[in-house]
């Protein structure tokens, strides 16, 4: 068998083909014509008008801000930023507040669990939030300390709570936090 000699359009050496060779245009289909043209380097293949305005209007993240108009969804770690820095400017405006009705001014110390369960509703009222009114008579005893205790925890606990309001949320978590820590101390001093 006598080997044929390849054609003379096509180099071997960089697996390139001879533009020449390659038909100009073809119009019997789409696919076959992209190919011609990719083969012929003088024609340029067509251009996508959508996809040079998405190259242009990309943000590589230069500024945290959204465009004027445009509102972007936040992402989770934006949104942790936010509730974050809601949370810095709660405390900004409560902790001093709660500060002042949970420590006793002579000593700088935490009052006892009784006095906070008793000023609680006067508290809790600059706030607008509903609360019964607790008498010294109703927390005498160390039992009815201890079911005083739980019922307002079940009553001003962040995730018990119908409250919404994410201020008044952290307030009530605030409190919860001190009654339960003026009760571990009432309950380790009382043994």
């Amino acid at each position: 068998m006598e080997e044929k000699e390849p054609p003379e359009n096509i180099d071997f050496l960089n697996d390139t083909v001879d533009p020449s060779y390659a038909p100009k245009k073809r119009t019997d289909s789409k696919d076959m014509g992209d190919f011609a043209n990719l083969l012929d380097p003088q024609t340029k293949p067509p251009t996508k008008k959508k996809a040079k305005e998405d190259i242009l209007n990309l943000d590589f993240g230069s500024s945290s801000k959204p465009k004027p108009g445009k509102s972007k969804p936040q992402t989770e770690h934006e949104k942790q930023i936010d509730a974050q820095e809601k949370k810095l400017t709660f405390a900004n405006e409560i902790d001093p507040q709660v500060k002042q009705w949970s420590q006793d001014p002579s000593t700088g110390t935490v009052k006892d669990i009784r006095s906070l369960l008793i000023s609680l509703k006067g508290f809790l009222d600059k706030f607008n939030v509903k609360f019964d009114q607790i008498s010294l008579s109703q927390v005498m005893s160390k039992g009815a300390v201890r079911k005083m205790y739980f019922k307002v925890i079940r009553k001003i606990h962040p995730d018990k709570t119908s409250e919404t309001e994410p201020r008044i949320l952290y307030m009530l978590q605030r409190i919860s936090e001190i009654v339960t820590k003026a009760f571990n101390k009432h309950k380790s001093m009382a043994q």
